[in-house]
């Protein structure tokens, strides 16, 4: 069975694929169009969709980091410098200034459950002791306890001044 080309019914490929063979044989009938079209998400562009090559799109990631300039001025200095080969709109340097925004930043989940994994993660490896406990009951918001040691040293020093003593229970709000 062949399947045929949306804008030319005149262009039709065949894929034959024999199972325990890890190869394809790629046939195809008549003569590919040269007068090709943008794809049907194209509202701006006329000409065919080319994919941006990576290094492209790399090296707007890095002008965007080492300059700091407007958006604007980033596009228009990547378009001038290499018009066929460049970016093609304004849109792929505001994805480009997200995702290092987006790496600056820390990500949450958002989804409850693979936080309180990532807590009980921290709890138990070694070199983490910020994380003291977490604790879960029904109908109750989960509640995560956080300190160091370093942090009660500190509570003994300036409020006990010094003196060996039992800190129990501190408050819920903050009073230092």
């Amino acid at each position: 069975m062949y399947t045929k080309l949306a804008w030319d019914a005149d262009y039709r490929r065949r894929i034959t694929y024999i199972d325990g063979i890890p190869l394809y044989v790629a046939e195809y009938l008549g003569t590919f169009p040269r007068a090709t079209e943008a794809h049907g998400n194209a509202t701006k562009l006329t000409r065919e969709y080319v994919q941006t090559r990576p290094a492209v799109l790399e090296a707007d990631v890095d002008d965007i980091k080492a300059t700091k300039d407007k958006l604007r001025k980033v596009y228009e200095r990547q378009h001038l410098d290499s018009y066929d080969d460049g970016l093609r709109n304004m849109k792929q340097v505001t994805n480009a200034a997200k995702q290092v925004c987006d790496g600056l930043q820390t990500k949450s989940s958002g989804n409850l459950a693979d936080e309180m994994q990532s807590l009980l993660t921290r709890m138990s490896s070694e070199g983490q002791d910020f994380v003291q406990g977490v604790n879960c009951l029904l109908r109750k918001s989960p509640s995560v306890v956080l300190f160091t040691q370093e942090q009660i040293d500190d509570i003994r020093m300036f409020c006990c001044g010094g003196a060996p003593t039992n800190l129990r229970c501190p408050s819920r709000r903050p009073h230092l």
